[in-house]
């Protein structure tokens, strides 16, 4: 039986109580710390539809300042993971 959790290899948006929203592909997620590869902290966005960040990760980016790739981030204190569309992914990774 794998405990493995369910969204390892997904691009994923990532809320963080203290550290802010990310996005990023989940290398693994251990209680509440969360591993992503090619990173980016989404410092403000809004959505092509949907108000929250439920309409980022289906419908993409409309506008807002992403900040630079990096490759590994640890983020503790998570509390939301969502994976994303391809359509989403694309407008963040462009951004």
């Amino acid at each position: 039986m794998s405990t493995e959790h369910p969204f390892v290899g997904k691009y994923c948006i990532v809320r963080c109580a203290a550290a802010g929203v990310h996005a990023g592909t989940i290398v693994s997620v251990d209680g509440d710390q969360v591993i992503l590869s090619n990173a980016r902290r989404l410092w403000s966005w809004t959505a092509n539809a949907g108000v929250a960040l439920s309409g980022l990760a289906c419908y993409g980016l409309e506008a807002g300042r992403i900040d630079t790739v990096v490759p590994e981030h640890c983020i503790r204190g998570w509390c939301e993971l969502i994976p994303c569309t391809d359509t989403a992914q694309a407008s963040i990774e462009n951004a």
